[in-house]
């Protein structure tokens, strides 16, 4: 049984990867190019997944059974701090807490897709028997009184119908380049009133690191199928 970690503590779960750049203008070396790497599982029928909570000795207590009637039942009552896992009327599944700086978390959308996975897409499609476990990380409760709780997703291989890598450039990149790039422009231009040798270096190096800091803003998300599961019916595909 596969299980695939996700991590709801701070931003979306994923592996963050660079390209590197030397930036020699202005004296600056840092990367560009970052992008949020996660996997997304998505399912066929949301109701035939259930949910568990795996207790600290690694057994997994059951909450919600596959079902398609909505329901609610307690997931954690520990410290004054409650959780509540939801069966949605959609099929879908996920975490409320009152006291949690997440709030709400949804760990499968109606539409069957499930939140980001920071593992490997071709990790998480590597054997296909048996079922597909998702194993969740959840950090609950604010301030000094915290407690984790680690919800997991299970479903029949069956009913998997993708397992998909998504690429997310990081768009707060883009600032410090931006920010640097309409300095080293000022500054270029500046210069080249003066002496056009400096400047001009200046100019391109200012206008090439704003360009840098355009592309993490313009280039879009993407997407890449690596298990296909209504290619060929149960079996799917596998790249």
């Amino acid at each position: 049984m596969k299980t695939s970690r996700i991590d709801f503590v701070g931003s979306p779960a994923a592996s963050r990867r660079c390209s590197h750049l030397m930036a020699v203008t202005l004296g600056v070396s840092a990367s560009v190019g970052c992008t949020d790497t996660s996997t997304v599982v998505k399912v066929s029928d949301p109701t035939k997944v259930s949910l568990a909570a795996k207790r600290w000795d690694g057994s997994a207590k059951p909450l919600l059974p596959p079902a398609s009637e909505p329901r609610e039942i307690e997931a954690l009552n520990e410290g004054g701090i409650q959780a509540t896992a939801v069966r949605r009327s959609d099929g879908g599944l996920e975490l409320r807490c009152a006291m949690c700086a997440d709030g709400t978390v949804v760990l499968l959308g109606g539409d069957g897709e499930s939140a980001p996975v920071d593992r490997p897409a071709r990790e998480v499609a590597g054997s296909r028997t048996g079922d597909l476990a998702i194993e969740h990380s959840y950090l609950v409760g604010t301030g000094v009184i915290e407690t984790s709780l680690t919800p997991v997703t299970s479903t029949p291989w069956s009913n998997v119908a993708e397992v998909r890598e998504r690429s997310t450039p990081v768009r707060e990149m883009a600032i410090p380049w931006l920010t640097l790039g309409g300095l080293g422009t000022l500054l270029g231009v500046l210069f080249t009133a003066a002496d056009v040798g400096a400047g001009v270096p200046l100019l391109v190096g200012g206008l090439g690191l704003g360009g840098v800091g355009v592309y993490q803003l313009a280039v879009p998300t993407s997407e890449t199928v690596v298990y296909d599961g209504r290619a060929a019916g149960n079996g799917g595909s596998h790249e």
